[in-house]
């Protein structure tokens, strides 16, 4: 939402398998990050954290594009996403 920047964006991967992610905010855009890898539920209890700074959404609304970055499939992996929101205007 306008008014608000993305602090962190943590992955909750709920299988073994690792994935690969990338976030933009067009279809197959890398705008956020490129290519980051989600870890198994085998590794933290499957829960991966990324610090943002994103601030695109200050003065409006912007679609964010989460998709797998390395090739299509997820590797298999099933995944959660949740967004901290810091309101700044």
């Amino acid at each position: 939402p306008s008014g608000y920047v993305i602090e962190y964006i943590t992955f909750l991967n709920s299988t073994a398998n690792n994935a690969t992610i990338s976030i933009g905010s067009t279809a197959g855009g890398i705008e956020l990050f490129q290519l980051q890898i989600v870890n198994g539920i085998g590794t933290n209890d499957g829960l991966t954290t990324f610090g943002m700074n994103y601030d695109h959404g200050i003065v409006a609304p912007t679609t964010l594009y989460i998709h797998d970055g390395g090739g299509g499939s997820w590797n298999g992996a099933t995944v959660t996403v949740y967004l901290v929101l810091r309101k700044i205007l």
